[in-house]
């Protein structure tokens, strides 16, 4: 049998998020009027990839709300949408520095909803894909930031979010350097909190997630490539059969 594999080397460029939407609405208190889109243009995602419409919980005035928002960043001052494709992650030490996130960092925060995370670990000349997850396979957020772009040329607002990343834990460090933040629920609510506009008081929470919280596993090498979408690519993959070593 033989796999072709499309190599992945983006920090947390691939995820998933297979609960329903009605999950997603009691996990974060989010009442029906407070979706900020079509019910019917959410789907469970197994292989959610850069520029798809992901959800994420955002304060707008004092509520909560729920929003399906472009995965990769795409500044105010962008000239074009392309440029968010480089920007699905910002990493915690940058936030100060990088014009993009700075001032977003103070009052744009978001969570993005998710239930497991994918990474790629290197064998000779392939990698395969691991799937890190909560130890009950339960939903958690990523510390995101969001924005709106004016696109001219569509006339219209494109609303995009990123995810930022920090040092990883002992379960994701043999497989990569970096890891998505994960906030507990208490981090969660600090980070979401639009009275809370200081970086020094929320740098606390750009820290990896405990060990002990998280599980892992090798998934199916098909999530590389970013056309599969079916359940199949989050299933647990046997490669003794597939790859030497």
């Amino acid at each position: 049998m033989v796999c072709q594999l499309t190599v992945i080397t983006t920090m947390c460029g691939r995820y998933t998020i297979t609960k329903s939407l009605l999950e997603i609405q009691e996990r974060f208190e989010i009442p029906p009027d407070n979706l900020d889109f079509d019910p019917e243009e959410f789907q469970p995602m197994y292989n959610v990839s850069p520029t798809d419409k992901v959800p994420c919980v955002i304060v707008a005035g004092q509520e909560k709300r729920l929003a399906l928002l472009r995965w990769g960043l795409i500044p105010f001052w962008a000239k074009e949408a392309r440029i968010g494709a480089s920007m699905i992650n910002a990493r915690d030490d940058s936030l100060e520095s990088k014009p993009a996130f700075k001032d977003l960092v103070k009052s744009n925060r978001c969570l993005v909803v998710a239930d497991s995370f994918y990474e790629f670990k290197a064998f000779g000349k392939t990698k395969r894909p691991v799937r890190f997850m909560l130890k009950e396979g339960e939903l958690f957020v990523f510390a995101g930031l969001h924005t709106s772009w004016n696109d001219k040329a569509k006339k219209e607002k494109v609303k995009s979010c990123t995810i930022l990343t920090t040092e990883p834990n002992e379960v994701v460090s043999p497989v990569h350097n970096r890891m998505p933040v994960m906030l507990t629920r208490e981090g969660e609510a600090k980070w979401l909190d639009p009275q809370v506009t200081s970086f020094e008081d929320i740098k606390e929470l750009l820290k990896p997630l405990d060990d002990s919280m998280m599980k892992s596993y090798y998934a199916n090498p098909a999530v590389n490539n970013v056309k599969n979408k079916g359940s199949f690519v989050a299933e647990p993959f046997d490669y003794s059969d597939l790859f030497e070593g």
